[in-house]
């Protein structure tokens, strides 16, 4: 599970979002978590397990593992980028994978339909040579 607290009142937030908003096929990777409420304030700042100073925060939360990874600030940038990528160089792979079936399909038809259109023409030659010999 991934978290990002941010603000409406910091630039920086604003530029993070926008950022990810270009991105359609990852926005739902992110919970986003907007601490300009101060009851969501103090209960950030109020909790034990997690010290958070900057925003935007990015939290990884790995549930089966049960660890907790935090970003922030520019860092927060950086890693959002990177997770990014990582997805953006996965969806292209199998896009790409997508083509390259789609190719291969092509050519074996291509490749049966000559092999058809072949058998027609020596059937065609043998009958004609039939008529010939008659």
């Amino acid at each position: 599970m991934n978290i990002i607290l941010y603000s409406k009142f910091s630039p920086y937030s604003q530029n993070l979002i926008k950022y990810i908003q270009k991105y359609k096929f990852i926005i739902n990777n992110f919970n986003f978590v907007c601490i300009d409420n101060k009851q969501i304030r103090d209960k950030i700042n109020n909790c034990n397990k997690i010290n958070i100073s900057k925003i935007p925060c990015l939290i990884i939360i790995f549930e089966k593992e049960g660890g907790v990874e935090i970003y922030e600030g520019p860092i927060a940038f950086d890693k959002i980028k990177n997770i990014i990528e990582e997805e953006y160089s996965m969806e292209f792979k199998q896009q790409e994978q997508q083509e390259m079936l789609q190719k291969q399909e092509m050519l074996q038809k291509q490749e049966m339909l000559q092999k058809q259109e072949m058998l027609q023409k020596q059937e065609t030659e043998q009958k004609l040579q039939q008529k010939k010999e008659e």
